[in-house]
């Protein structure tokens, strides 16, 4: 496990200019923006990190690369176990960025994370890594430019039906059974949606590498 961390880490270094030139963007963003680009800068960051596993197993998958490493004493569970590892590890890494730049962002303007700004961070985690459980099964199923067909799609009916939800009354639905439920309950109710999607995720994974042929 921490030779394939390791070796994703180090994977990174290919992808270093995207990396800084995301960082770059959202620093200018967050230092010259108004308190309406705080949600922007925790989005954007945190959606770019999340992506950065997808990154990785692309490497994997060239040039026959998952057939060199499943030669080694490595097996798919633990490939697998990894890519959800390093997703949550550049992911939270991305987050805690996004958290600060945002920060900035809001106490330049005068103000404070107070009303809608206070379910910024945990709305922003929780919907990045239930996209990042939506990703990596996906990813590993197609590959390539396959894969990011399909994750296209599949973001394209996500953004639809919350676009449609909406367009219904929906989200004042969803508003007004949030605010009854309470910080407690909107937490409780996160954590268990996470809970679940990332071991139907998880689950969805092992059983795609298990059937993959090299």
């Amino acid at each position: 496990m921490k030779a394939l961390l390791t070796k994703d880490l180090y994977a990174l270094k290919e992808a270093r200019t995207l990396i800084l030139l995301m960082v770059a963007i959202s620093v200018a963003v967050a230092l010259w923006g108004g308190i309406e680009q705080a949600g922007f800068v925790m989005g954007y960051i945190s959606i770019l990190a999340a992506i950065l596993v997808l990154t990785v197993i692309s490497y994997d998958e060239a040039d026959n690369g998952q057939a060199f490493l499943f030669a080694m004493p490595i097996s798919r569970k633990q490939y697998v176990m990894e890519k959800y590892l390093f997703g949550w590890i550049t992911c939270f890494s991305g987050w805690i960025l996004a958290g600060i730049l945002s920060a900035l962002t809001v106490l330049r303007a005068g103000e404070s994370f107070s009303g809608e700004l206070r379910w910024l961070p945990g709305g922003v985690l929780l919907g990045v890594l239930l996209t990042q459980a939506v990703m990596i099964p996906v990813q590993l199923k197609f590959g390539g430019q396959k894969g990011k067909l399909a994750m296209l799609v599949v973001l394209a009916a996500a953004v639809g039906g919350a676009a449609a939800l909406a367009n219904s009354g929906g989200g004042q639905l969803a508003e007004a059974v949030f605010s009854k439920m309470g910080s407690y309950g909107l937490v409780i109710t996160g954590a268990a949606l996470l809970l679940m999607g990332t071991a139907a995720s998880y689950c969805c994974s092992l059983r795609i590498m298990g059937k993959k042929e090299f």
